[in-house]
């Protein structure tokens, strides 16, 4: 008998890596804004970033423990397949720059590229003219 036998029957191992996938599922969808509305904001925003960090280590918490208490590959396997496949569609999403749809490198500043500063709309938030006062 080997350290690292699964301690579940095939059927059981089945529903137990189908649980832990939509546990990691269910771990991104309540700590993070949908997809969607992540493509629609600027890019690369800060507290997506936050959110997608803890929904990473709770996720890889999840998938590690429950790997631990079964010792079932299946559970390792679906949970990381899954984590993997989520996290990779978040952090697309959060690097697509809404208005040109395109994902844009981080060094470019906080989501504002040269085509959205230029193309965002045609007020001038840096003239004199503004009677909103200096911040």
């Amino acid at each position: 008998m080997t350290l690292w036998k699964s301690i579940l029957k095939p059927n059981e191992s089945v529903l137990t890596a189908l649980a832990v996938a939509g546990g990691v599922l269910a771990i991104y969808n309540t700590n993070l804004p949908t997809i969607v509305e992540i493509h629609a904001a600027p890019a690369h925003n800060d507290a997506v970033y936050s959110s997608m960090k803890k929904a990473k280590w709770t996720s890889t918490a999840l998938v590690v423990g429950a790997y631990a208490l079964t010792h079932d590959p299946n559970v390792f396997v679906a949970g990381g397949v899954t984590f993997l496949a989520i996290e990779w569609m978040f952090r697309h999403a959060n690097s697509v720059d809404p208005n040109s749809n395109k994902s844009v490198p981080k060094s470019s500043g906080h989501g504002m590229t040269m085509d959205t500063a230029e193309s965002s709309d045609d007020y001038d938030y840096a003239s004199d003219d503004n009677s909103y006062g200096s911040y």
